[in-house]
Formats: C-alpha cells, sequence, structure tokens
C-alpha cells in the first residue's frame, strides 16, 4: 500500500459542508465508513468522477488521504480515506 503522507495545504481546522448532491452523498460515506474507493463511488452512488468530488472535498478544508491498492488481479486502484472528523 503506497500512501500521500503531506498534508494539503487545504485541510482547515473547521471544514465547511460542501454543496452539491454528490458531494455531500460521498461525505457521508467517509464520516460513516471512513473510506471509498472508485469502483464502490461508481455502484453505490452513481459517482463518475471520484477524484473530481474528493478535490471538492478536500478544497472546502476536509482531511482526505489517498492510499493506493492493489486488487486480487493486481490492478492498481486509489482508495480515499477521511483521516478525522472534526
Amino acid at each position: 500500500m503506497i500512501s500521500r503522507s503531506e498534508k494539503s495545504p487545504f485541510v482547515k481546522k473547521n471544514p465547511i459542508i460542501p454543496n452539491g448532491q454528490q458531494r455531500q452523498t460521498v461525505l457521508k460515506h467517509l464520516i460513516d465508513l471512513g473510506s471509498l474507493s472508485g469502483l464502490e463511488a461508481t455502484a453505490l452512488y452513481r459517482v463518475s468522477s471520484l477524484s473530481g468530488v474528493m478535490s471538492r472535498l478536500k478544497r472546502c478544508g476536509w482531511d482526505i488521504k489517498s492510499e493506493w491498492r492493489y486488487d486480487h488481479t493486481g490492478k492498481r486502484y486509489v482508495r480515499y480515506v477521511l483521516s478525522q472528523v472534526p
């Protein structure tokens, strides 16, 4: 597993709740379950560009880390993990 350890310059003490249904749905999932992959986001919420949603959440101040992982076939994918909930 590869992880980005540097802290995002967008992380705020009190992140804001984003507007937009997809961003709110993804944020709720992260708060409730802690992490989400692109395949899960597509299957559960029909989010086709999870990286874009995560980028917006990071700009709103949420501390979200990207962890690169490998599935059982050796294919690499990213799992987004909410580091801490304010």
